[in-house]
C-alpha cells in the first residue's frame, strides 16, 4: 500500500474519553460513576485499548447484575426494580482487575499481589526503588523542578533468597504498572536469530503497554561478558540486541 497509518494505544486522556462514551452508551444505570472514578480507572488502565475498556465495562455490568441478583434472592417481594441496576466505580475497578491489555495477551503476564508491608526489613532498598520507579509517576513535577531525569532501570544483586523477586513484585503492585517476569534462559534458543527476535518482541510489547516493569530473573544468562565460553558468539548476539533495547527505554513520565 502507498501509505501506512499506525494506530497506537490511547493515552490516559483518550482512555478517559473512551470510558465516558462507553458509560454514556450504557444508559442512565451508570449515573453513579463519578468523574473521579472515571479518571482513576483511566489512569490505571495502562496499555488498554478501546476493546479492552469495553470488556472492563461489561465485567463491571456483570458484577452489578450479580449484586442486584443477590438482593432479589434475599427479598421476599419485588423491592428491587430494573432501574436500580447501577454500575459503581468499585465495579469498574474490579472489572479492570479481570481484563488484561490486548498488547500483553501474547506474552505471559503475571499479576503480583505483594505489598511493601509483606516484606520485612530492607527499608533502604524499598525507599530507593520507590524513588526510582514510583516517584516519576506520582511526583513528576519534582523531577522537572530539579532537572533530574528518572533512571531507566535498576539492577538488584545479592545472594539467593534475599527478596529480590519479591521486591520487584511489590514494586509492580504498589505502582499499579504492568508486570512482565522473564527468566533469562527462557529467551535463549538454539536456532539462529530466535533469541534476538524474542528479546526484541518482549521490549516491543512492553513499550506498547507502557508503563511496564520488565523483571529479568537471572539476567546474567543473557548479559555475559564478550568473548567468553564456547557459545560466545551466540551470547554476544543476544547481548548486542539487549544493549540497544535498554538504551531505547524511555524515562518514566506520566
Amino acid at each position: 500500500l502507498d501509505r501506512a497509518t499506525d494506530l497506537g494505544g490511547p493515552g490516559e486522556a483518550a482512555r478517559k474519553d473512551i470510558l465516558r462514551v462507553l458509560l454514556r452508551q450504557a444508559g442512565p444505570t451508570t449515573m453513579t460513576v463519578s468523574e473521579e472514578d472515571t479518571q482513576l480507572v483511566a489512569s490505571r488502565a495502562h496499555g488498554f485499548v478501546g476493546a479492552d475498556l469495553l470488556l472492563v465495562c461489561k465485567e463491571a455490568a456483570m458484577l452489578a447484575a450479580r449484586r442486584v441478583g443477590k438482593l432479589l434472592a434475599r427479598a421476599e417481594e419485588d423491592g428491587v426494580q430494573e432501574g436500580n441496576l447501577q454500575i459503581t466505580g468499585k465495579d469498574l475497578l474490579a472489572g479492570l482487575a479481570r481484563v488484561r491489555p490486548s498488547a500483553l495477551r501474547e506474552v505471559a503476564v503475571e499479576v503480583p499481589r505483594v505489598r511493601w508491608g509483606d516484606i520485612g526489613g530492607m527499608g533502604e532498598v524499598k525507599r530507593a526503588l520507590q524513588e526510582c520507579v514510583e516517584w516519576p509517576l506520582t511526583r513528576p513535577e519534582a523531577f522537572v523542578r530539579m532537572g533530574i531525569a528518572p533512571p531507566k532501570g535498576v539492577l538488584l544483586y545479592g545472594p539467593p533468597g534475599c527478596s529480590k523477586t519479591l521486591m520487584a513484585r511489590a514494586l509492580a503492585t504498589e505502582s499499579g504498572m504492568n508486570f512482565l517476569a522473564v527468566k533469562g534462559p527462557e529467551l535463549l534458543s538454539k536456532w539462529l536469530g530466535e533469541s534476538e527476535k524474542a528479546l526484541q518482541a518482549l521490549f516491543k510489547k512492553a513499550r506498547t503497554a507502557a508503563p511496564t516493569v520488565i523483571f529479568f530473573d537471572e539476567v546474567d544468562a543473557l548479559a555475559g561478558r564478550r568473548g567468553e565460553g564456547e557459545d560466545s558468539k551466540a551470547s554476544e548476539r543476544v547481548l548486542s540486541q539487549l544493549l540497544p533495547e535498554l538504551d531505547g527505554v524511555q524515562p518514566l513520565r506520566r
